[in-house]
């Protein structure tokens, strides 16, 4: 098992910062300046309008995100505070992830076909190693948790503060190992970030990576839920979980339709 301390902050000598707010927004640069490069390389679009269109898209997704996970959380409120307190951690996907498409959506539909497709592509291109950075700041306060396990993989807990400090519970105290959902989250991305690599190297249609990522990810995602031992259920799935069922219903029709162009094409 894999020794686990959180670390809820950075020291830098001179001032400490919040490890999931740092990560968060170092997440959403990292995703901008890859969907920049994608789109304003394959879609011809200048990087500026890029860059402005996915900020558009990131800030509804932050605060989606941050909206959702309040509306569901108002238990762990003390104070107005504590609303605003996203470097602590609590930013819900499943309210990033509608607020985002949707704004999106609203905006690819200004554009000319072929560059509505490439800007699609590398928003979902970005999407990815945005996702696995929060990941991180998700070990670093210790959210997602999953059942006590001995698996090789599994975490054993040594100290720190924990988002969520409780399994089936009972409280986490130093020496109980447990799957960690977001450790799980954070490797499936990086090996989907190794094949999206790969696929940008070849001829593909537009809307391709997007389809990919809706499939991939939905599937992972939908998985990894199962293991999650905090999060709220009905009918015995988490709310993102039904989510990802959309998703990745979307991503396949989306990758069907851009084999049947590849094949009217040839």
């Amino acid at each position: 098992m894999i020794p686990y301390t959180t670390f809820p902050r950075l020291d830098l000598g001179i001032t400490t910062m919040d490890t999931f707010g740092v990560l968060a927004a170092l997440g959403v640069v990292v995703g901008l300046l890859v969907t920049v490069r994608y789109a304003s390389r394959v879609g011809r679009i200048p990087a500026s309008t890029v860059g402005v269109v996915g900020a558009k898209v990131v800030l509804a997704g932050f605060v989606g995100a941050r909206l959702s996970w309040v509306l569901t959380n108002l238990d762990l409120l003390s104070s107005w505070r504590d609303v605003v307190a996203v470097g602590e951690g609590g930013l819900q996907f499943s309210g990033g992830f509608i607020g985002a498409v949707l704004t999106a959506v609203v905006i690819l539909r200004r554009l000319p076909r072929a560059q509505r497709w490439a800007l699609a592509d590398g928003l979902a291109l970005g999407l990815v190693p945005g996702l696995a950075l929060g990941r991180v700041g998700c070990l670093a306060v210790g959210e997602h948790i999953g059942p006590r396990s001995s698996f090789p993989l599994a975490l054993r807990y040594e100290g720190g503060a924990l988002r969520e400090p409780t399994i089936d519970g009972i409280a986490i105290v130093p020496g109980t190992s447990f799957h960690h959902t977001s450790l799980y989250e954070l490797m499936f991305l990086s090996a989907l970030c190794v094949v999206l690599w790969v696929v940008t190297r070849r001829r593909r249609s537009g809307g391709s990576l997007i389809g990919l990522v809706g499939v991939a990810y939905g599937t992972g995602r939908f998985l990894l839920d199962f293991l999650r031992v905090n999060d709220e259920r009905l009918l015995g799935l988490t709310g993102a979980q039904y989510l990802m069922i959309a998703v990745a219903i979307v991503g396949a029709a989306v990758l069907c339709r851009t084999s049947s162009r590849d094949h009217v094409a040839g």
